[in-house]
């Protein structure tokens, strides 16, 4: 799960590199709508492209007896794969929630709470996470300047 929030810690060094005060940001809705949205789309889909590796670390491989069965019942399918569900179910954004200062994105299927311990789904590098810190602020400058 990915939880991004704009609040009030830090307002005065955001207010100095941006320009803007915390309350001139009344709705950043549209920003984890649009921009933000399909940035972590993109990254989802490298993500399981990958088996985990784009994030900086791959999923932990299936054990012997489940991928043996797997292969049997489903044929070739790749972590976190077999149905599909979890993965349409975050492609898609079915669990992508909104609101003017904050964002969550995860999935709605009810096993994940038992995969993503083995394995971080949502996992990001540095150099990830600070793409993402980039595109809010250039599009908070786009928005409110």
């Amino acid at each position: 799960m990915i939880d991004i929030s704009i609040g009030l810690e830090g307002a005065e060094e955001f207010k100095r590199k941006l320009g803007i005060t915390i309350s001139e940001m009344q709705n950043l809705q549209p920003i984890f709508d649009g921009p933000i949205k399909e940035y972590l789309a993109e990254q989802m889909r490298k993500q399981f492209a990958s088996e985990g590796s784009y994030g900086g670390a791959p999923w932990k491989a299936t054990s012997p007896a489940y991928t043996r069965m797997k292969l049997r019942k489903y044929g070739h399918k790749r972590i976190l794969e077999l149905s599909g569900a979890m993965k349409r179910s975050i492609l898609m954004g079915t669990n992508y929630k909104t609101t003017k200062s904050s964002l969550n994105y995860g999935t709605s299927v009810p096993y994940d709470k038992y995969v993503n311990g083995k394995r971080r789904i949502f996992a990001m590098t540095g150099g990830q996470k600070k793409a993402l810190v980039t595109i809010i602020q250039r599009e908070i400058l786009k928005e409110f300047r």
